[in-house]
């Protein structure tokens, strides 16, 4: 039985968009086993989004034993139980060239018979490759010629799919709600207008009367919850979501008709989740990152240019507009 280990540290983002590459990996040998490697939070989530059985914490002391100069010898038995009988290793690290061959020759001790890809995390800038495609690389020419091409054209559509999670268990959440994250990863990429976006769809009108969201929800991590308590302040009737669990916030956006936030790890979860009957619509505000390389599978990409106070909550309502005529 083929054994796939996967080494993907990082923030929210860089480990959720290896959702691709889970569903692709489960899709082209349904019977195979696969292990995540990642941090706590958002590796847990990851694996049970994913129904992976086998997950170990980056956290865990032993992976300290990857970046040490202790010798092969010395590898810690709980991560030789973890990947000894491991047939491919898909490693996701730095590039730095002198630790590479080092990284090799211990995923080599710890797994003996297995192929290992060590892989930089990330594509460089100039490939314009996206992340999605970029971690599925590896695996998809370690299955190219194992199985018909047929299989790989099905697993490779497969791989975009979403995950189905339960509706939120959060009071005053029902109907039709759009989610706002004003926040992200770093100030330059973060929308100024939120307040104005989020006011905007308060009024927004409904064909059958009334108002077209029942709530704006605004969701805000420890990081950025000063900018999310300050954008929901600004909207009627908004409904302030801060610091949930992860387990919470992938159910409050999979409920969500509509899901408009910079290029963040919480965008990369909105387009990897979904509720029974539908799916969040997604609109990414975009600046000094590249869409082509960070812009998540089905989202609506909306790119700011030079600054991201040079787009116009007009622009943005006329996409969000565009959505629900689209969607119905």
């Amino acid at each position: 039985m083929e054994r796939t280990i996967i080494l993907r540290p990082g923030a929210l983002g860089d480990v959720v968009v290896a959702r691709g590459l889970l569903n692709f990996l489960q899709a082209v040998d349904p019977v195979q086993e696969i292990a995540l490697a990642a941090p706590g939070g958002q590796g847990r989530l990851l694996a049970s989004l994913s129904q992976l059985r086998d997950f170990l914490a980056w956290e865990a002391g032993e992976w300290a034993w990857l970046f040490s100069p202790s010798g092969l010898d010395q590898a810690p038995e709980r991560l030789r139980r973890f990947a000894g009988d491991a047939s491919l290793v898909l490693a996701f690290l730095g590039d730095g060239k002198e630790a590479l061959q080092d990284w090799r020759l211990k995923l080599r001790a710890l797994a003996p018979r297995a192929e290992i890809v060590l892989q930089p995390p990330q594509p460089l800038p100039e490939s314009a490759v996206n992340i999605y495609d970029w971690l599925i690389q590896p695996a998809r020419a370690y299955w190219e010629g194992r199985v018909s091409p047929e299989s790989l054209a099905l697993a490779l559509s497969r791989s975009k799919e979403k995950y189905r999670v339960d509706p939120p268990k959060v009071t005053g959440l029902t109907g039709r709600y759009a989610v706002l994250h004003p926040g992200s990863g770093s100030r330059r990429k973060n929308w100024p207008y939120f307040d104005s976006l989020g006011q905007a769809l308060s009024d927004l009108a409904a064909p059958e009367g009334g108002r077209f969201f029942s709530r704006v929800v605004v969701t805000a991590g420890e990081a950025d919850q000063e900018l999310g308590r300050r954008v929901a302040a600004a909207i009627p009737s908004a409904l302030g979501v801060f610091s949930p669990s992860l387990e919470e916030l992938a159910a409050i956006l999979a409920s969500s008709y509509l899901y408009v936030g910079n290029d963040s790890g919480v965008t990369h979860l909105a387009a990897a989740v979904r509720a029974a009957g539908g799916y969040p619509r997604l609109l990414t505000l975009f600046g000094p990152s590249d869409p082509r390389i960070w812009g998540a599978p089905g989202a609506r990409i909306l790119t700011a240019g030079d600054g991201m106070d040079r787009l116009g909550v007009a622009e943005v309502m006329t996409q969000v507009e565009e959505i629900i005529r689209d969607k119905g």
